[in-house]
């Protein structure tokens, strides 16, 4: 067992560093804000170090909350637990490690789906820290290094709660330098065996294979499950055209849902080509067997136009991005993005056909995305004769707003 790295690691700070915060702060905690932004801070006492235990007080020194205090981000505590004080050590974790484990049985996966988010952060008790499970590999990816001396308390609750072969951990890039002092690369084994590459699990009885320790997030968009699963209820005898497809879970559940064809766009070679291994790992599926499956290496956001030019419509149009505004300042290049894609989407739509465009960007509300996609729709000519918005899935809990980040409307357009 490969769990020398882990001991090797710092341990959480002694003492607790008091701070008092101003009311607006205080507000925003009381109503579920998972964070205290460093203005939010009237003053402080005690040695904070990077993982320190926080207490925050608000007015007349009452106890508002717990969390973790990261000298190095804006976000300044990220909270743990509010309202009543409560010692948080390795049974703390311990308990919301089985926690969470539960949750994700009652949510019903079974042997058809072995891929699956166990930890989802702030919305599971453990602020800025995930764990998906992929087949036999679980991995743990931290966005905050703050836990760096709190890995060797949760790491092993955790493993035991997803039942995996080995636990490999992941840091986002803005976070990695304080992983990295300690000696934790990302893509790192803490605990368990295992070699490397690829690992393979199910969703829905589907095949797929991913990297752990490659590519965004944990290796696999498991937050598109349910999308996947409605595409693949609407795509018998249809066309379908799954724009920037990534490893293709949408343009494969089109298949196995009974498209006659389906075309994959994608500007990443690789991404097509984890697509095309994708469809022969499930060629034993009639669908996927009898589907006319064809992927484009392509700047997606100039193919889209393009194939309005070429002969046949589509009976499905997927418009799933990445991330097109993760600061706050990309919101409007966003939106326009949205509008000129959905435009584009619903022109290469039949008449009924479906158009599903999907964001993953906390920085662009719905209310807001719903609009550009809408007027996007509607500059192509064509109305929607209905709709149906989507956001998260079972294993991915949102207790907060910027928790929601994920939202897909399903338009049927005519006209």
């Amino acid at each position: 067992m490969r769990s020398d790295l882990l001991y090797r690691l710092p341990e959480p700070p002694k003492g607790i560093v008091r701070i008092r915060i101003n009311p607006d702060a205080e507000r925003r905690i009381r109503m579920n804000g998972p964070w205290l932004f460093a203005h939010g801070i009237r003053d402080m006492a005690g040695e904070a170090r990077p993982g320190s235990l926080a207490a925050l007080y608000g007015r007349g020194r009452e106890f508002v909350a717990v969390g973790l205090y990261d000298p190095s981000s804006p976000l300044r505590v990220r909270v743990l637990r509010r309202f009543k004080p409560m010692e948080i050590d390795a049974r703390y974790f311990a308990n919301l490690a089985f926690e969470a484990a539960a949750k994700r049985r009652k949510a019903g996966f079974g042997g058809e789906t072995t891929g699956f988010r166990l930890v989802n952060g702030e919305s599971d008790g453990f602020p800025g820290l995930v764990m998906d499970l992929l087949g036999e590999v679980a991995v743990l990816k931290a966005y905050a290094a703050s836990w760096l001396p709190w890995l060797s308390t949760v790491v092993p609750p955790l493993y035991e709660a997803s039942g995996a072969s080995a636990l490999v951990f992941r840091c986002a890039r803005k976070a990695s330098a304080g992983f990295a002092g300690a000696g934790l690369e990302d893509g790192s084994v803490l605990l368990g065996e295992w070699g490397g590459g690829t690992v393979e699990f199910l969703e829905r009885g589907l095949r797929f294979q991913a990297a752990p320790c490659l590519g965004q997030k944990t290796g696999f968009y498991l937050d598109q499950r349910d999308n996947r699963a409605r595409v693949e209820a609407l795509s018998a005898g249809r066309r379908v055209l799954d724009a920037f497809c990534f490893s293709g879970g949408f343009s494969l559940a089109a298949a196995r849902g009974g498209a006659c064809e389906v075309l994959s766009l994608d500007s990443d070679p690789h991404a097509l080509a984890l697509v095309e291994g994708h469809f022969r790992l499930n060629g034993h599926f009639p669908g996927v067997a009898a589907c006319r499956h064809t992927v484009r290496n392509c700047d997606v956001f100039e193919a889209l136009p393009a194939l309005a030019r070429e002969p046949g419509r589509f009976g499905l149009v997927v418009i799933d991005p990445p991330n097109l505004a993760p600061r706050e300042r990309n919101r409007a290049t966003a939106l326009s993005a949205f509008r000129m894609l959905a435009g584009a989407g619903a022109a290469l739509a039949e008449e009924g056909g479906t158009v599903a465009v999907a964001s993953c960007s906390s920085h662009v509300h719905e209310d807001e995305f719903l609009e550009a996609v809408r007027a996007g729709i509607a500059s192509s000519g064509k109305r929607m004769a209905s709709e149906s918005v989507t956001g998260l899935p079972a294993d991915h809990p949102a207790s907060f707003s910027e928790a929601r980040y994920l939202r897909c409307l399903f338009a049927k357009v005519v006209g």
